[in-house]
């Protein structure tokens, strides 16, 4: 059964507004760039985002909730945000690996290069998965309570 939310757009304050991140914090994150993967917008025109947008942004503010910093919590919400069009509904996990390449710089992929997969001792940092499933099921609830809402804020 297709997501009842999947092909509803959101504008930025509702979208921030559903998942509890502050829409001024959220449009500065864009503007330094830490968050990259915010939908394009025609200046003067209103940002929309989709159901994929709400999921990368709802992990977004986990990340800052757990105190990451914006860039490093952009940077995990994007390549998850990457990997959500893929997904089919009922896929649950997104992995994330954090590593060295070639070069000694440190990334983060959804899946390493084949000319940089590392040794198996060293190399690859951390894995992290992240249920999308889960996220979903909460995110459905907060805007099932956000669409309940009628009306102009007071």
């Amino acid at each position: 059964m297709e997501n009842p939310y999947a092909k509803l757009k959101f504008r930025v304050k509702a979208a921030c507004r559903i998942v509890g991140i502050d829409p001024q914090r959220f449009n500065e994150a864009v503007a330094a760039g830490h968050y990259g993967c915010a939908p394009e917008v025609a200046r003067g025109a209103t940002r929309l985002m989709d159901y994929n947008d709400l999921v990368a942004l709802f992990f977004y503010r986990t990340f800052l909730d757990q105190e990451f910093p914006p860039r490093l919590a952009g940077l995990y919400a994007c390549r998850i945000r990457s990997r959500l069009d893929d997904l089919a509904e009922d896929e649950g996990d997104v992995m994330l690996l954090r590593y060295f390449n070639n070069r000694g710089e440190v990334l983060v992929e959804n899946r390493l290069p084949a000319n940089q997969r590392p040794p198996r001792a060293e190399g690859l940092l951390q894995r992290f998965s992240f249920d999308v499933v889960a996220a979903r099921q909460v995110l459905d609830k907060l805007i099932a309570e956000e669409l309940s809402i009628i009306g102009e804020d007071d």
